[in-house]
Formats: C-alpha cells, structure tokens, sequence
C-alpha cells in the first residue's frame, strides 16, 4: 500500500509539474503574439498622407469631370450613343487607374509609419478589425492618435 501511494502520488506531481508547464509554455506564447486590430479605414482618415491624396485626387477627378463634360456636351446623345458609351467607359478606367494610383502610393508611405506605431504600442501584429473573431487589442484610436500627430 505504501508503494501505491509514493506512486499515486508521484503521478499527481508529475502531472502537477506538466499542467505547470503547459500553462507557462501557453503564457509564453501569448506574450510573444501581442496583436492589435484597428479600423483601417478610421484609421486612414486622419493620415496626414491621407488627406493629401484624397484632396490631390479630388482636384484630378474634378478635371476629368470637366474634362468629360466638355466632350460629352459636343455630342449629340440621338446621333452618338456610341461614342458616349466610350467616352464615359475611357474616362471611368481613367478614374480607376488615378485612384489604384493613389492607393498604392498611399501604403506605401503609410506603412513605416504602422510599423513604427506597432513597435511602440509593443505588439508583434495589427490587423484590420474584419478579420478578427476574438481576442486581440483594439488599438484604434492609439493609431489615430500617432498618426494625427505626425
């Protein structure tokens, strides 16, 4: 009976130690995955980069506005269906592109500055807020915070 005893109680530490080390091995790793999430597009708004693209794309597409205005008013809508279909067609892939542009330079000014953000909030990722379905950070408006004061 002793014997079981030192054994039954061998197999409770032993699994005490490994419930232990399950636990801190899990810890460990939380701490090593520190993720935020955040509202990409509230966040993006008050980019300083941002603003200057949207107000630079509104003064292009405005130009492209008059400058379709302009072509479609020397048409005649009876006789050149056709021509206004294209014309409206070439102009719309003209937007597109101006605005694909945009976006592009956009990230690739705007990402320095997450990865800067990112490091100084201590985490190791931040995604946009769709993606997550528990847990995680919402580090929001600390990046909005950084990125108005940029």
């Amino acid at each position: 009976m002793s014997k079981q005893r030192i054994l039954i109680g061998a197999l409770v530490l032993l699994l005490a130690v490994g419930s232990i080390m399950i636990n801190l091995s899990s810890e460990v790793r939380a701490e090593a995955n520190k993720i935020g999430y955040l509202n990409l597009e509230e966040v993006y708004e008050v980019h300083p980069e941002v603003v200057k693209a949207n107000q630079s794309l509104e003064k292009e597409a405005q130009a492209l506005q008059n400058e379709f205005q302009q072509k479609m008013s020397q048409l005649d809508p009876e006789e050149d269906q056709e021509q206004m279909q294209q014309i409206q067609q070439q102009f719309q892939q003209q937007f597109t592109q101006l605005q694909q542009g945009e976006m592009e330079e956009i990230e690739r000014k705007i990402q320095p500055d997450l990865d800067q953000v990112r490091q100084e909030l201590g985490l190791d990722l931040i995604v946009n807020q769709e993606v997550v379905v528990n847990g995680g950070q919402d580090v929001t408006e600390e990046v909005k915070e950084y990125f108005e004061n940029l």
